[in-house]
């Protein structure tokens, strides 16, 4: 079920970014029938709550970003949020990194300058919140980064990496590579000009890049740097990242 509420909180978080009912269904609509979604949503793993999370942390957060004067339950329901995301995965971390960027170019760019002091303290305050209450975990996190080695040994090959992460998110688990690079390729045709549509529309479009750009870079980058040093990827890793695009 986490599946239909990442539908749900993908129409609810395009529709407070976007302002349009009819991006908020086509939202909707993509989320529920993408195939990487439906492949986890069937597996009894972390990875569908992880993105139902993460999509409701993001939530909270534009929420929170553009509200003049936010109700004070918003605050404790992104803490409670976010700590939930990384006791489920602690590579969500990276996207909170990320969407915390966002919100605060956000702020200082599009908000009102009597507000954005006030706004960057909530959100520090927020993230020393979470970090103290998963410190709890960090000696466990810490012992496993160090002394797991499950995947393979050797150099991460970059390339393949992100060729296997392009393929997850166009096509899903279960395409074949061959049929994988053409629907990588369409993809990646309709997402560039929905990009330069975006970039050259008004404000309201160039917030949506801002938080789907850093949304779909921050896990996906971080995740790469980590697996350098610590030989263990799977392209479901940066499923938290899925929803930038």
């Amino acid at each position: 079920w986490f599946a239909t509420l990442t539908t749900a909180l993908m129409a609810a978080l395009a529709l407070r970014l976007a302002n349009s009912a009819r991006v908020a269904l086509l939202a909707a609509l993509f989320t529920a029938l993408h195939p990487l979604v439906l492949y986890y949503g069937q597996e009894a793993r972390m990875y569908a709550q992880l993105t139902a999370l993460a999509v409701l942390a993001g939530y909270l957060l534009v929420r929170l970003a553009g509200s003049d004067n936010p109700p004070r339950w918003l605050w404790p329901a992104f803490v409670v949020t976010a700590t939930a995301a990384v006791y489920t995965h602690y590579f969500a971390l990276f996207l909170l990194l990320g969407l915390a960027a966002a919100y605060l170019f956000d702020v200082w760019r599009w908000q009102p300058a009597s507000l954005r002091r006030r706004k960057s303290v909530s959100l520090l305050t927020a993230g020393l919140a979470v970090l103290l209450l998963y410190t709890p975990w960090l000696a466990a996190l810490f012992g496993q980064l160090r002394g797991d080695r499950s995947y393979w040994t050797g150099a991460l090959k970059v390339q393949e990496a992100l060729l296997d992460v392009a393929l997850a998110f166009t096509g899903g688990e279960s395409v074949l590579e061959r049929i994988g690079v053409w629907l990588l390729v369409g993809y990646g045709l309709v997402t560039l000009l929905a990009i330069v549509r975006l970039w050259r529309g008004a404000e309201p479009g160039r917030r949506v890049l801002l938080y789907a750009a850093l949304w779909l870079l921050a896990p996906v980058v971080a995740v790469l740097l980590l697996a350098v040093a610590v030989p263990k990827f799977n392209a479901r890793y940066v499923m938290v990242a899925l929803p930038g695009l």
